[in-house]
């Protein structure tokens, strides 16, 4: 048994730590702590991901799956009016899926605030805010 076969020894899901024989094989590799710990969210938009995608997780390989652990900032939670922390799991069908957060995907980017004003319905004044909040200026 090979964790990555001969197909894939050149891709980035196949870490060289897995370009091995099943002798070279661990059985850490095939545990994963961490989705039952709480992120640290006191960062400017509030969340915390904690990924088990194949390169915190090895024992993934070649499964075509993972997982991650997000405290607080989902899109459909914008506003937590409970007590307690909101939590949510998420499992995807690819071993290391892409992410991207929405607040840095719309206000710490190049476009004009002309265009995002188009498509968020937020006048100039308030993008330039966030842009600034996130490091930008135009």
């Amino acid at each position: 048994m090979q964790l990555c076969r001969t197909s894939v020894l050149q891709t980035s899901q196949c870490p060289t730590s897995l370009q091995a024989t099943l002798a070279k094989v661990k059985v850490d590799d095939f545990v994963f702590s961490g989705l039952d710990i709480a992120g640290n969210t006191t960062n400017i938009i509030k969340v915390a991901v904690t990924p088990a995608f194949v390169a915190q997780f090895p024992g993934i390989n070649g499964l075509g799956i993972s997982l991650t652990r997000l405290d607080l900032g989902l899109l459909h939670f914008q506003v937590n009016e409970g007590e307690t922390l909101a939590l949510a799991f998420a499992s995807f069908s690819s071993p290391s899926p892409g992410r991207q957060i929405l607040d840095f995907a719309l206000f710490n980017n190049n476009l004009a605030t002309e265009l995002i004003a188009q498509t968020t319905f937020l006048d100039a004044a308030q993008i330039k805010k966030l842009k600034g909040v996130l490091g930008r200026t135009n």
